[in-house]
């Protein structure tokens, strides 16, 4: 059988087919370069490069940053228990002047109180325990406890409080309740208020208020000082 001569297709296919294996090798080339690297670098791994010094000075300083940070956070609970505490000291102070604001009877300062009770004839009625009472009181005060001392060393409400007050006092006798710091003495006047008494008034801050504004107590309990003395000599024994 006579041969045909080639077609244009497989003349050409030579040349297409060594144009598609350059092709395919460097497709190769381009998407498999990175191969021999990765194995090289698995082979004969690297040393890691090294940083600069200042590079270092950072690694170092913070492997000591755990225990700074412990410090830092000491130091700020410490701030927080400090501003609290200021917190809750003004806190009081603003309780100490709502209660004068809103209250029904006089709630005047220490000076005021003295006064009243030196030139006005007024009674220091002082309402706190017969303990604290024999620790530190105003010379010339009378004790009629508001709250009682327990067997177990609690504070109880004195059942016979108003009774005692009543006992004691006129109704229209010009008393100034006090206490420690202010809370009890204004509870005490509040309820003797509401059994008819009208001429109260309440020593702000107690007590305390009284010794830091330089005045005077008896730190000694004595049996002169200790015992419950009549309104009027109360009035003119108070210290000067």
């Amino acid at each position: 059988m006579p041969s045909l001569p080639p077609s244009s297709a497989e003349k050409a296919s030579p040349a297409l087919a060594a144009h598609i294996m350059d092709s395919s090798s460097i497709a190769s080339t381009k998407h498999l370069s990175f191969v021999p690297a990765l194995s090289r670098s698995a082979a004969h791994p690297t040393q890691p490069p090294q940083l600069p010094a200042s590079t270092n000075l950072l690694s170092s300083s913070l492997r000591f940053l755990p225990a700074s940070l412990g410090r830092v956070f000491a130091v700020s609970a410490l701030l927080v228990v400090a501003l609290s505490t200021v917190s809750q000291y003004r806190d009081l102070q603003a309780a100490g002047s709502i209660m004068a604001a809103s209250s029904p009877f006089p709630v005047l300062p220490p000076l005021e109180v003295r006064r009243l009770v030196e030139d006005e004839g007024y009674i220091y009625l002082d309402v706190r325990t017969a303990e604290e009472f024999a620790q530190v009181h105003v010379a010339g005060s009378d004790l009629i406890p508001y709250l009682i001392t327990a067997p177990d060393g609690s504070q109880q409400p004195n059942p016979g409080y108003l009774a005692q007050v009543k006992a004691k006092y006129a109704l229209d006798t010009p008393l100034v309740v006090a206490c420690r710091s202010g809370r009890r003495s204004n509870l005490a006047a509040l309820e003797m208020m509401a059994q008819g008494f009208t001429n109260l008034v309440d020593l702000a801050g107690g007590i305390i208020a009284w010794e830091a504004s330089g005045l005077p107590v008896v730190r000694q309990a004595s049996k002169a000082d200790g015992a419950a003395r009549s309104p009027v000599t109360n009035a003119s024994r108070m210290a000067g």
